[in-house]
């Protein structure tokens, strides 16, 4: 083979390798942009209202942070034994414009597609203009996870990660209210 011959050759494979990667990764992503929704603070701030009887426990993670991501096998536990009595919602507090490029396929990734729950993506990065209302003094430290009931007039907020064990007594012990 010529040096010639050879060089096309490599392009030729380089070429298809990058066209490839491209035509999966948008299959990938066509299949799956429902994995994870994006939400605004209204929304946001919806999903901390809600009245009805169940105990709502809301997560506030990011795939960058460290005990986030090992807190989350426990809130999939906790949402598959307490699944009738509690609502799980976990939201990422990645930036926006990287749902497809990180968050999306992080649960892909991280084999999460058995998790039931409901996962967001807060697509308001004025920090400072919800999370007083989530909780007044939430210094803005991830995890933080906010467990409601508005009809039994239950609150609890939790900054910090949460051991698996340490996570059910806190929902045994507000479900007891």
């Amino acid at each position: 083979m010529t040096k010639q011959n050879f060089i096309y050759s490599f392009f030729a494979v380089l070429v298809s390798l990058i066209c490839f990667s491209f035509i999966k990764e948008s299959n990938f992503l066509e299949g799956n942009t429902q994995i994870v929704t994006p939400i605004d603070k209204a929304q946001l701030l919806e999903l901390t209202q809600k009245e009805d009887d169940s105990l709502y426990v809301i997560n506030f993670w990011a795939t960058w942070c460290a005990p986030c991501v090992r807190e989350l096998p426990h809130f999939n536990a906790a949402n598959k034994k307490y699944t009738d009595k509690i609502s799980m919602k976990l939201i990422s507090m990645d930036f926006d414009n990287q749902l497809e490029e990180r968050v999306i396929p992080f649960f892909s990734r991280k084999k999460f597609s058995d998790y039931t729950m409901d996962k967001y993506l807060i697509t308001s990065i004025d920090y400072d203009s919800w999370m007083s209302k989530i909780d007044k003094d939430w210094s803005g430290s991830i995890p933080a996870t906010l467990f409601y009931n508005k009809t039994k007039n239950i609150y609890h907020f939790h900054e910090g990660d949460y051991k698996e064990e340490e996570l059910y007594h806190t929902i045994d012990s507000l479900l007891a209210l």
